[in-house]
């Protein structure tokens, strides 16, 4: 927020990121949710769900592969990972 200190701005959030929005907005001052936060979108979110799942986020992203050779490689780990579902 301070790199860009005239700006409002809105926080989105998806599945556990969701969760992560909220605690953000949150912990955010009074004054800074009144100037800064112009809204927030939680898209679906199992907040209980997402909570239980935030001790395995650092192993399950120690597992991803740093680069790829390829945008094709990328987008076949994506695919064969289930990360997408669709080429």
């Amino acid at each position: 927020m301070q790199k860009y200190p005239e700006k409002n701005v809105v926080i989105i959030g998806h599945s556990l990121g969701g969760s992560i929005a909220c605690r953000i907005v949150d912990t955010l001052t009074n004054v800074e949710k009144n100037e800064k936060i112009a809204g927030v979108i939680i898209i679906d979110v199992v907040e209980g769900t997402a909570i239980e799942a935030l001790p395995f986020m650092n192993q399950i992203i120690a597992e991803r592969p740093k680069h790829f050779d390829s945008l094709h490689n990328g987008i076949k780990w994506c695919y064969n990972t289930c990360t997408i579902r669709k080429l």
